[in-house]
């Protein structure tokens, strides 16, 4: 991950880009945020499951050093290396089924449908397509090849910096206000 902001050196990072770099985003962050820490179903376990996988796919260094608290109760630190390694017999053998599928629900495999679309627009017919990247995750040998960030950059998905662009943009195609 490239930084790409300059970090006052006596400045303590996370406060000083919350606080002074983007202060409107900070409060909308944090209720966004605690809206889906109260509103959740998920047991603690599984939520840490898929919380702590985003956070090793994204490599977020401070998401990385979160744990989560919920009643004054956390998880054992063993399933951050379990969940790191989910896909390991051993570490799996120690995640619950729901577990697992937190963990696997936040995994870079799911560009694989990515990986058959783009096959299929050079030529590939889409079945064959399909089954090529099927057998290849299958067989553990699949690698996306890019980030999540540059799928929905080609595929056009709107990040924040583009929603009032998009939602215009479909609005004139399709007549609306």
């Amino acid at each position: 991950m490239t930084l790409r902001i300059e970090l006052p050196a006596d400045r303590e990072p996370v406060t000083w880009v919350w606080g002074e770099v983007v202060p409107k985003i900070g409060p909308a962050a944090a209720t966004y945020s605690a809206a889906v820490y109260e509103h959740t179903t998920l047991s603690l376990r599984e939520f840490e499951s898929a919380r702590a996988r985003i956070a090793q796919v994204n490599h977020c260094l401070f998401c990385l050093d979160w744990r989560t608290e919920r009643d004054g109760e956390t998880v054992d630190e063993a399933l951050y290396g379990q969940v790191a390694n989910w896909r390991d017999a051993d570490a799996a053998a120690a995640l619950s089924d729901r577990e697992r599928l937190a963990a696997a629900a936040s995994d870079p495999l799911l560009l694989a449908t990515d990986v058959a679309e783009d096959l299929v627009r050079g030529g590939i017919p889409f079945r064959d397509a399909h089954e090529q990247v099927a057998t290849s995750v299958r067989g553990g040998t699949f690698e996306p090849t890019g980030t999540a960030e540059e799928s929905i950059e080609a595929r056009g998905a709107p990040g924040p910096g583009g929603v009032h662009e998009a939602i215009a943009a479909a609005r004139k195609r399709f007549g609306g206000r």
